[in-house]
């Protein structure tokens, strides 16, 4: 039978990037897979000659084939590389793609030739725990590797000598990843639930004892003493740049040029012995230490989903943790790539800072849009930090045929099938169906604001963790595209609710009943303004104003509508 839990997955893109690796870990074995050649529709020859020989069809090449439904048709198990007798818990492959390391809880690392199946070597690590991270140290010739585990301890193996040449104690938590640089063949750095990064050095020699003097980060001195490390990464194109993730919704990126190592001193009339008795003493001197001296402004940056701090303390109520469980930078170091346990993944591009989007009605000219004449348009002002345009003549929920046919020439012939598609995956409450077809047609037709509209419904309707935030992300979109557009104001506040931005969903509600006041007696609009006036949100349901769709050309419904409670949810 197949196995029922996989541990990570590693792509070999070094030397055959034909073969994936997944980690089994409910036996221990490691699963060889490999995309199988076949035939696929598009002339992929062709398609390449033409990149070649155009400069701007690159991208787009690139952004197609990267990862495609044939591609993920085509992996298929090859060979179960049989070795460990633990669950395996880490796998690295080495600079030229040839050799495969793994670790594992039975306190081995095997190396591996996975194109011949075979096992080369098995190291006795010497570690009293379950190994986490397996690394090769860069322009070694494959000879060292570094090791680190449950025992708090690393160590450094010499696989030719068979011997281990380096070993570090300095730890008091377990060394939960360790990160190197591709040109930097002595430096590496560790993260540790003990709250601290440590830089280590192999040209200089190390001696752990009362005084660690290699502590690049410590956390416990800025987030308290029960902060822990979890994850760390190095910019493979910008080595001064290190990215740290904690059991916190944060993720810190650090410029090592301006920080300098401090040191962790014990009382030398009693030096710990344990581990938890060196852990309880630094935990003890958080907010003591000097890391306002070696921390200095402007040193970090921090990453983090616009919806995940206010939703930290509802998480804690609910015993759900926030951990960023792994991190990574992309292959030109431009982009972030975080696993949030217990949330999602999410990819943050560190040259482009973005701000958590809102709403903002602190305008000047917002004051003048009560007596704004209905018949003219109003002037043009923007109502929102992020630049959008709410300013209108007055909308009404019923678009006229030619409003609708106008709206829908913003879309190509292929997009419209696709909005069709859509909206009829979400009347059938296949809610993560419909948001994937959005998505292909937004690809076609980007400026559409209808598309991030309805998918900013069908993100509403799904409810999943950060799907609010998307959907008012969306929301913000379709109103920078189309001021006018009622449904997706209506729908901000809505998210800015669900939010529990109490203040701002109310000043995006004021402002909608200003600009359409002929909506304030509908039941969607009557349920929002007493659920915003009740306060937070807290556990409550989204209001059903999320369950009806509206296809394009149902205005010629509009005289049975009127006699109805006007959803303003449906999509179009």
């Amino acid at each position: 039978p197949p196995p029922t839990l996989i541990g990570c997955l590693l792509v070999n893109s070094y030397y055959n990037p034909n073969y994936i690796f997944f980690i089994i870990t409910e036996n221990g074995l490691i699963a060889l897979l490999r995309i199988y050649c076949i035939s696929v529709k598009m002339n992929l020859t062709h398609s390449i000659r033409k990149r070649e020989i155009e400069s701007d069809v690159g991208k787009v090449f690139q952004r197609k084939q990267h990862v495609t439904r044939n591609l993920i048709t085509r992996l298929g198990l090859i060979k179960d590389l049989d070795g460990h007798i633990g669950c395996v818990n880490c796998i690295e492959w080495n600079e030229t793609g040839t050799l495969l390391a793994s670790g594992s809880d039975d306190m081995r690392i095997c190396l591996w030739d996975p194109f011949r199946y075979r096992k080369l070597h098995t190291v006795q690590t010497g570690h009293l725990g379950n190994i986490f991270v397996v690394k090769f140290l860069p322009r070694t010739r494959d000879q060292l590797i570094v090791s680190s585990g449950a025992d708090c301890r690393i160590r450094v193996h010499d696989i030719v000598a068979q011997e281990t040449t380096y070993l570090c104690t300095c730890h008091s938590g377990r060394v939960k990843r360790i990160a190197t640089a591709p040109n930097i063949p002595y430096l590496f750095w560790s993260a540790s639930e003990d709250g601290t990064v440590m830089e280590f050095d192999m040209r200089v020699p190390h001696q752990c004892a009362s005084e660690c003097n290699n502590v690049l980060i410590n956390l416990l001195n800025h987030a308290g003493r029960h902060i822990e490390c979890k994850c760390v990464s190095v910019n493979p194109y910008r080595p001064e740049l290190l990215a740290l993730g904690a059991n916190d919704p944060y993720v810190r990126l650090y410029d090592r040029r301006m920080i300098t190592l401090s040191s962790i001193r014990y009382p030398s009339d009693n030096i710990p012995r344990t581990n938890w008795e060196r852990h309880n003493f630094k935990a003890s001197q958080a907010g003591e230490g000097s890391d306002s001296d070696h921390l200095p402004p402007g040193c970090v940056k921090y990453f983090t989903a616009g919806h995940l701090p206010v939703k930290q303390a509802e998480f804690k109520k609910k015993y759900r943790t926030l951990v960023s469980t792994y991190v990574t930078f992309g292959p030109t170091g431009n982009e972030l790539l975080v696993n949030l346990g217990g949330e999602q993944i999410y990819l943050f591009d560190i040259h482009s800072l973005k701000k958590t989007q809102g709403f903002d009605i602190h305008c000047p000219p917002c004051h003048d849009l009560a007596v704004v004449d209905k018949s003219k348009q109003a002037n043009g002002c923007t109502h929102s930090t992020n630049g959008i345009g709410l300013s209108s003549n007055g909308g009404i929920f019923h678009r006229s045929k030619s409003s609708l046919d106008s709206r829908d020439r913003n879309l190509s012939s292929k997009a419209m099938l696709l909005k069709a598609e859509a909206n009829h995956y979400f009347e059938n409450n296949k809610f993560t169906l419909a948001i994937n077809v959005y998505n292909e047609a937004i690809l076609l037709c980007p400026n559409a604001a209808v598309l991030y509209g309805n998918r900013a419904a069908a993100l509403m309707k799904r409810g999943w963790d950060g799907d609010i935030y998307a959907a008012m992300r969306d929301c913000i979109h379709a109103l920078r595209l189309e001021p006018n557009h009622l449904k997706a104001h209506f729908r901000l506040a809505r998210c800015l609710h669900e939010l529990n931005w109490t203040e701002e969903a109310s000043q995006c509600l004021h402002l909608f009943r200003i600009k359409y006041p002929e909506h304030t007696n509908r039941n969607a609009y009557i349920n929002l303004d007493k659920d915003i006036n009740s306060g937070p949100r807290g556990d409550r349901n989204l209001s059903r104003d999320f369950s009806e769709t509206e296809e394009e050309g149902e205005e010629e419904k509009e005289n049975k509508s009127s006699r109805m409670s006007c959803q303003i949810s449906q999509q179009e």
